[in-house]
């Protein structure tokens, strides 16, 4: 059983993992985070600043989505420290974080609220790092949290315009507009084929 503080239900957070585990989070004065899986008991790791979404599983460990940054959290107890990627400075508040999907083992994309999206990876030189090394803009503000879709991810814009993105290019793959922006994330059924058109869908 977990067991985060008693008050502020609002403030934990859960979300399942592609790789079948769960990520537990509490955003409260003592932020921490707890991955659930069936080969292990729980790992509790204690955070300087609240998760504001599900961190995303890469092979050097996690990838978390702190506000204005991305930090790599070492899965072992004496892995190397990692560079965490930070927001351009600017005079206003980094955007909020809605979504981070995994691309490979060392690949991820992660969803701002502006509807930016940057692709990022972990490279070793040189030293160990998380860098951008790609992006893609929705022309919109985003509310909710991206889905993924095989090799794809799924987005819906607060314009009403849903995208398919190939997240290894950043090359939309179909998209459509909603008569009313969505009120709950996509629910992706099935990963085969691209949704193309409206048409597909």
């Amino acid at each position: 059983t977990l067991t985060p503080d008693e008050k502020g239900a609002s403030q934990l957070g859960v979300a399942a993992l592609a790789d079948g585990r769960v990520a537990v989070w509490w955003s409260g004065e003592t932020s921490r985070m707890w991955i659930v899986g069936n080969d292990s008991a729980p790992r509790e790791t204690k955070l300087d600043l609240p998760l504001q979404t599900a961190p995303v599983r890469l092979a050097e460990g996690y990838v978390l989505p702190l506000p204005g940054r991305l930090r790599l959290q070492p899965r072992g107890t004496t892995g190397t420290a990692v560079q965490e990627w930070t927001a351009p400075v600017q005079a206003s508040e980094a955007p909020a974080w809605r979504g981070l999907l995994p691309v490979d083992d060392t690949t991820f994309v992660a969803l701002d609220a502006t509807g930016r999206m940057m692709q990022g990876r972990y490279q070793s030189n040189p030293k160990p790092h998380l860098a951008e090394v790609g992006k893609w803009e929705a022309g919109a503000a985003v509310d909710l949290a991206p889905q993924l879709a095989g090799d794809q991810g799924v987005i819906a814009a607060s314009n009403g315009t849903v995208f398919a993105i190939d997240l290894s290019s950043l090359e939309p793959t179909g998209q459509f507009s909603l008569p009313r922006p969505a009120s709950r994330s996509p629910v992706v059924a099935g990963t085969g084929k691209s949704p193309g058109t409206r048409s597909d869908w």
